[in-house]
Order: C-alpha cells, then sequence, then structure tokens
C-alpha cells in the first residue's frame, strides 16, 4: 500500500535554510564559487578512489524539482514570516523557486567537482609534510 500521504521529496530541508542559502547565493552570485561549498553527506569520503565528481539524478533531484510547498518547518508561525520574508524579498515565492531550481543545481555540481578534487590536494599536503617540499 502507499503511504496515506506522499513523502516529501526532501524531508531534511528546512524552508528558513533553504531561503537563508538562496539569499546568500544571490547577495555573493559573482563570487560563489570563492564563498561557498556545498557538501552531502551522502558523498563517499574524499579518500574513496570511486567517488564520482558528477552529480546523480537523485542528488539534484531535491533542487531542480524544489516547491516550498513540500519544504517543512517546524512553527507554522515561523513559516509564515519566512514565506512572507521570501514574498518581499524575491517578489514572488515563485521567483524564489526558479532560483533554487535553475541555479543552486549548477553551484551543487561545482561543489562535488571541488570535493572530489580534495583528496588530491590532501595526499599532496600530506607528501609535502612527510617529505618536505
Amino acid at each position: 500500500h502507499p503511504p496515506p500521504f506522499p513523502r516529501p521529496l526532501y524531508p531534511h530541508m528546512c524552508t528558513r535554510c533553504v531561503y537563508e542559502l538562496a539569499t546568500f547565493c544571490r547577495m555573493h552570485k559573482d563570487h560563489l564559487d570563492q564563498r561557498l561549498l556545498l557538501l552531502s553527506p551522502t558523498w563517499p569520503s574524499v579518500f574513496n578512489p570511486f567517488k564520482s565528481a558528477q552529480l546523480t539524478e537523485e542528488e539534484l533531484k531535491p533542487l531542480t524539482h524544489f516547491t516550498l510547498a513540500e519544504v517543512q518547518c517546524a512553527m507554522p508561525r515561523d513559516r509564515a514570516i519566512v514565506l512572507e520574508q521570501i514574498r518581499r524579498e524575491w517578489g514572488s515565492e515563485a521567483a524564489f523557486e526558479t532560483f533554487v531550481r535553475t541555479q543552486l543545481p549548477g553551484l551543487l555540481a561545482s561543489s562535488k567537482r571541488r570535493y572530489s578534487r580534495q583528496m588530491a590536494r590532501v595526499a599532496g599536503r600530506a607528501f609535502e609534510m612527510a617529505f618536505g617540499g
């Protein structure tokens, strides 16, 4: 039997977190790659030689299918305040959702590429420390 209520696409994302992230991105849009690195707890360790630098559809889905209707907030009053702030700063909930769906996936992809290169940096530093550099 299917669950009586549809499961949220991103059960651990809260409205305030997504709002703060997107607002930070908008404020620093010209320097995001230097100012922000997104990480996922599902990504393999930087020491895993089989990790991929490419995002999977499953990793992209919470952002590409983002909708405020599915995002949770601990308190209904907090949700109302955040949604009002989103409408005020972004012009509409739709504009905010479009930003999350179109801009944040690229940032996540860039972050994963940077994360996947981290092993080489760590190994290089360890080599320098061990053998001088």
